[in-house]
């Protein structure tokens, strides 16, 4: 299974094939400063993301036990049924409801 490359990853190899190719040196230019443009907004992106869910691309989190400490767990362990709980909590009330995991 080939997975994809990250968007930054991407957006490297999409400079690299700029500069490998025979175009006019002026068009490379604007064009590798338009995808540098791109690779910065998308690098802050991804360090955004990743300082929000407290982990990397591809890496699950750990759990947290009642007592603070990690645990060895992930946070959602999978339904054996195909369901599980979902917690809703909407101003006032709160429900517990079954839903597909799939």
């Amino acid at each position: 299974m080939a997975r994809t490359l990250p968007p930054v990853q991407a957006i490297r190899a999409e400079i690299d094939a700029l500069f490998a190719s025979d175009r006019d040196l002026v068009e490379v230019i604007e064009n590798v400063a338009r995808l540098g443009a791109r690779l910065i907004i998308q690098t802050a992106v991804e360090a955004e993301v990743d300082a929000f869910l407290g982990r990397t691309r591809y890496q699950r989190a750990a759990a947290v036990t009642a007592d603070g400490s990690e645990g060895e767990t992930t946070v959602r362990p999978p339904a054996e049924s195909g369901y599980t709980t979902a917690f809703v909590v909407a101003s006032a009330i709160a429900l517990c409801a079954a839903r597909d995991s799939r």
